[in-house]
């Protein structure tokens, strides 16, 4: 009895999880000096994690989809050549331990959740809207830990029309990206000497998609 109210509101309800770990050797580790990239390897990263995802149909014309991403990912032995500029902006080399520190570029938290709401307008005519939010956690710079991204959200828009009359299909749609213009890091440049480690993400902007098929 209590099953089938919730099948009236929730018709389908899809999950998946799962665990990993992976034990790298040798892993191919970049770092930048003066526009210049190069690289050495870490004698053994461990990577461990945890993947979450949902998918619900909420009645028949609302969906939603969300994921979420753990990451604990570290440096279990890692010996390495440093490379900095003192305040005199003399290039120094160093020989350093990485050791158990957290692999950068990597955000410990990831997650994204959708909302789709979906309107039969005539039979071979359907219009959806569809609003994404984007969240990530702060990640590192550099294999020494020393300086950290700060955690973003972006929250993107879209609208569209999907038309489909046998064998033909189009889909054209519109919206913007980073509605509400966060300032975030889009890119990080690991392990720079000059310290300049970060490219700014997108701001707000707009697109429009046009999609054409046909089956035959």
């Amino acid at each position: 009895m209590i099953g089938r109210p919730i099948a009236k509101i929730f018709p389908k309800i899809l999950f998946e999880a799962a665990l990993f770990r992976y034990d790298i050797e040798q892993e191919i580790v970049p770092f930048e000096i003066n526009g210049e990239f190069f690289f050495q390897n870490s004698a053994r990263t461990i990577r461990n994690g945890v993947e979450f995802g949902a998918g619900i149909d909420i009645f028949s014309s609302l969906k939603m989809k969300m994921a979420y991403t753990l990451s604990d990912f570290i440096y279990d032995q890692y010996t390495a050549s440093s490379f900095y500029y003192d305040s005199q902006f003399n290039l120094i080399l160093e020989q350093r331990d990485f050791s158990n520190n957290s692999v950068p570029s990597v955000p410990r938290h990831n997650f994204s959740f959708s909302l789709k709401y979906e309107k039969k307008i005539f039979q071979w005519l359907i219009g959806y809207s569809q609003i994404g939010y984007w969240n990530v956690s702060g990640m590192y710079t550099d294999d020494a830990n020393s300086e950290k991204t700060k955690d973003f959200a972006v929250v993107n828009l879209t609208l569209g029309i999907d038309i489909s009359h046998d064998p033909f299909n189009l889909i054209l749609a519109g919206g913007v990206h980073n509605l509400f213009d966060e300032l975030y890091v889009g890119f990080i440049n690991i392990n720079s000497a000059t310290g300049q480690f970060y490219e700014t993400g997108a701001p707000r902007n707009y697109f429009t998609t046009l999609r054409f098929g046909m089956d035959f």
